[in-house]
């Protein structure tokens, strides 16, 4: 909560580093959702990309679980998204989120509720490097290990860089690059290659 957040800042006093509390990929991810589109030619905003596939994710979950007779509640139920940033000259932040759908009561996604209630980090991997995104492909590799030990079989339906404008896009750049390099792969790709890279 804020005031939870606001009590570990005030005791850490003048030497807390608020970007220690605040997790700059969740700030992303709430933010991404949040932008506003600009318009089509027909004056209606374009639709958010991120939630067009966060929703379409959460949508075949749902009717999964219902042909598996499965409870409407659950980490099979819940969609996975990776977030990816750094900062030139410095590190790489990546992290695995696991989203839960925000339901009403019959357990069918609500049209006047935020597509996501909740979010919980399944795996992180940053470091420190002059060159971030040398490492990019063992960062992602090292991600989706531990999303395997703990949901095998599962993938995340998108990946979502932050930063600058610069670095998201060399970001996004690199991502696509190792998608289409892993596609082929007969070990199996690192992602999907249908996986959505979002700036």
């Amino acid at each position: 909560s804020d005031a939870g957040l606001e009590s570990v800042i005030e005791a850490a006093g003048v030497n807390c580093n608020e970007g220690l509390v605040y997790n700059r990929g969740i700030c992303a991810l709430v933010g991404a959702q949040k932008i506003s589109m600009n318009a089509n030619s027909n004056g209606q905003p374009k639709p958010n990309k991120l939630l067009q596939c966060v929703g379409g994710e959460l949508e075949r979950l749902g009717k999964l679980a219902k042909l598996q007779e499965k409870p409407m509640e659950g980490e099979h139920t819940q969609a996975l998204i990776m977030l990816v940033g750094y900062t030139a000259g410095i590190g790489m932040e990546s992290y695995v989120v696991q989203l839960t759908p925000n339901t009403n009561q019959k357990g069918d996604s609500s049209p006047h509720t935020p597509a996501i209630a909740g979010y919980k980090t399944l795996a992180s991997y940053c470091y420190r490097d002059a060159n971030p995104l040398d490492n990019l492909e063992d960062a992602i590799e090292h991600l989706m290990e531990t999303v395997q030990t703990l949901l095998p079989g599962r993938g995340v339906c998108a990946v979502l860089t932050y930063g600058t404008l610069g670095e998201q896009k060399a970001a996004a750049l690199e991502l696509l690059s190792i998608l289409k390099a892993t596609a082929g792969d007969q070990n199996g790709s690192l992602l999907d290659p249908n996986t959505k890279v979002t700036p």
